[in-house]
């Protein structure tokens, strides 16, 4: 059974009495940058808060699924449980008080999982953004959630047609910015290993799949900057600026801008992660609740303040990984470019998803709802093989490829770079690379370099890697050896990527010999 007091600073098991619920006080006695606790019910993850607040007691309640054990796990801190109590079969919704809303909680447990809010009102935007969402998300593998604020009849039957798991929202107020908070609970709402959360005022234009696929466990959230001006603020300075979007002074932010890190501000319109991100981040808002409130409620009609909440715990939580722009096209920062140099944009730049926020994104979103939701070509679902001999200069434009390849490398860690003047622009995203140079000397943040490729790769490298980039115009025997070292230093689904044209000639070419040694377990791309 549960004790009632337990200091803690190790892996503790804790025998349960098939309680519904457990209820409990914690103090976190310091502060490190790199500390979690975890608690699991059974195998299921219930409950994780990353880089605690120090000298916060905070109140929680989490589900057990009347699991027989319960595992509570902690690294690098010491931490206080206080009032520890179960409860049996009277807890049917998850209460949260950041958002003044009740959720119904959903039974079962779900691989992935696309969520969305809507109330009455934003019926016509929902209904809009699935059918875009369905022309470009494979769904088979895919479940829906869609939060239903007030039991809107409009928006269960769009669940009822859309075979989506409709979640019963009670709230205190008909605005539904103010009820957004209500998503963040959702780890122990509804159960899934991999979220991707999608506002209503979205249209999708393309695939969008590996916002999901590509998430990985502990793999944080990946989300877009804040776009505009305000995306190249320090998050700190925005909040205080009392200035658009927040109109926050320094009195009405002074007891969050503590917690924030050297942080841009990110937009939560679209974002993505695994399980234990999503739980991390309510946690994390639980332990700024009160200060969350206040600042939120000292400026009546700003709704969307809950967003500032929202980055100042990722900021803290610091598992934020920052993705393209064409994941979330703001359409509030365009206001100043007519409608044919946004359509013109939007195409360039193979914007996946239109984001309509801010008021002008709602005056303009007439122009745009009627666009085409198929796919523009089949390019992005090519799968590019060895043997598909194929020519990127004259078929496909440098955007398109960046494109690909950008979709490729999305979430890979372990980027290994050979021969490059330049880190490619469609690994800019990436923070772990290790570069493998013998004429070019660098000193960037997180990037390890060497002089002397052969002997570093031969004696130095033993991990494996996700990715290899070349760009290389050696000699045919260098050539070969480098090619050789690269396919030996890829994990078993790793992907070489080639940017050289002579290179490129001598591996499709099946006849050369020399470079038939190309295992094909291996995918390669070929960049221009």
């Amino acid at each position: 059974m549960i004790i009632d007091r337990l200091q803690i600073d190790q892996n503790q098991t804790l025998e349960n009495d098939n309680s519904d619920y457990l209820f409990f006080n914690i103090y976190f006695e310091d502060h490190t940058e790199d500390s979690e606790l975890n608690i699991y019910a059974g195998n299921l993850l219930v409950f994780s808060i990353k880089n605690p607040i120090h000298q916060i007691t905070t109140a929680y309640s989490i589900p057990l699924f009347k699991c027989k054990y319960i595992h509570i796990i902690i690294r690098n801190n010491t931490c206080i449980f206080t009032n520890l109590s179960t409860v049996k079969n009277i807890i049917e919704w998850k209460t949260n008080n950041f958002s003044k809303s009740q959720s119904k909680m959903i039974d079962g447990y779900l691989d992935k999982v696309i969520v969305m809010m809507s109330d009455e009102r934003g019926n016509n935007w929902l209904r809009k953004s699935l059918e875009s969402i369905k022309a470009n998300v494979n769904l088979k593998d895919v479940n829906l959630a869609i939060f239903n604020l007030n039991n809107s009849k409009k928006v269960k039957k769009i669940c009822e047609e859309n075979n989506a798991i409709e979640v019963h929202v009670k709230a205190d107020t008909k605005r539904m910015m103010l009820c957004k908070g209500s998503l963040y609970s959702i780890g122990n709402i509804v159960l899934a290993e991999k979220y991707l959360f999608i506002d209503i005022d979205t249209i999708i234009l393309d695939d969008i799949s590996i916002l999901l696929s590509k998430i990985d466990i502990n793999s944080g959230i990946n989300i877009c900057q804040e776009g505009g001006i305000h995306g190249k603020k320090n998050l700190s300075n925005l909040l205080s600026n009392n200035q658009t979007p927040y109109f926050s002074s320094e009195q009405d932010c002074k007891e969050l801008v503590p917690y924030i890190t050297n942080q841009t501000a990110i937009n939560a319109g679209i974002y993505s992660g695994d399980r234990k991100s999503i739980l991390q981040l309510e946690s994390k808002i639980i332990q700024m609740e009160y200060m969350g409130l206040r600042y939120i409620e000292s400026s009546k009609g700003i709704d969307w303040r809950e967003q500032a909440v929202f980055n100042v715990a990722l900021s803290h939580n610091n598992n934020i990984n920052l993705i393209p722009e064409y994941f979330n096209f703001q359409m509030l920062n365009v206001k100043n470019k007519s409608l044919s140099e946004i359509k013109e944009y939007i195409d360039k730049n193979q914007i996946r998803i239109l984001h309509f926020n801010g008021d002008y994104g709602k005056q303009i979103y007439e122009q745009f709802k009627g666009l085409s939701f198929t796919p523009k070509n089949e390019f992005q679902k090519k799968v590019f093989k060895i043997e598909d001999r194929l020519n990127f200069d004259k078929k496909y434009s440098i955007s398109q490829i960046d494109k690909v390849l950008n979709d490729k490398i999305f979430n890979r860690n372990n980027i290994l770079v050979i021969d490059s003047n330049n880190i490619p622009d469609f690994i800019k995203y990436k923070q772990k690379l290790v570069i493998l140079e013998d004429y070019v000397e660098r000193e960037e943040e997180n990037l390890i370099t060497t002089q002397n490729i052969f002997l570093k790769i031969k004696t130095s490298l033993s991990k494996k890697f996700d990715l290899v980039f070349i760009h290389n115009k050696r000699e045919r025997r260098n050539t070969k050896i480098i090619l050789n070292l690269a396919q030996n230093l890829l994990e078993n689904d790793g992907i070489l990527i080639i940017e050289s044209e002579d290179i490129q000639e001598r591996i499709i070419d099946k006849n050369d010999l020399e470079f038939s040694f190309m295992n094909k377990r291996y995918e390669v791309c070929f960049g221009n």
